[in-house]
């Protein structure tokens, strides 16, 4: 059983399972991801964070949580299945902007436009707007692929031109 609850939470969220002593930290593309385990409940905690690990690891320890290298993971999923989500967007050029990234366990919609929003905050894409004026101004249209469709796709038939 996996939890992912935002970067904000996690402390609060270990503080709910006590059998979870130390947070693991480790990168996935543009991301830091943070696991921890309850082994008592066999739960893992799981958040992504657009900062870099030693932010991460910073804020962590300063709230109180033990920090080590690593990942959790749950033994049902399958090391190297990504799920893939691409978002399509209005852009300020002629042809509409396109973001894709890759997860470890299925996002929600909303985990993948707050992590688009996060993103391009700190690039500098996008000002001072509120997340729900960035997702009425850019009018994002989410596609979320799991591995099994990932995989059912690569296995039709495509006609070249």
């Amino acid at each position: 059983m996996v939890l992912t609850v935002p970067f904000e939470g996690f402390a609060d969220a270990l503080k709910s399972h006590p059998g979870a002593k130390v947070a693991y930290v480790t990168t996935h593309g543009s991301r830091t991801v943070v696991t921890a385990a309850d082994p008592q409940t066999g739960a893992i905690l799981r958040c992504h964070a657009l900062r870099q690990p030693e932010d991460v690891r910073s804020i962590l320890e300063k709230a109180g949580v033990t920090v080590h290298d690593g990942m959790w993971g749950d033994r049902s999923e399958d090391p190297g299945a990504l799920w893939v989500a691409a978002v399509a967007y209005k852009s300020d050029s002629d042809t509409p902007g396109l973001w894709v990234d890759t997860y470890e366990s299925k996002p929600t919609t909303g985990q993948v436009l707050a992590e688009l929003y996060e993103e391009f905050r700190e690039t500098g894409e996008v000002g001072e707007v509120t997340m729900e004026e960035f997702i009425r101004l850019a009018d994002p249209n989410v596609v979320i692929l799991s591995p099994e469709e990932q995989a059912e796709f690569a296995r039709r038939p495509h006609e070249c031109e």
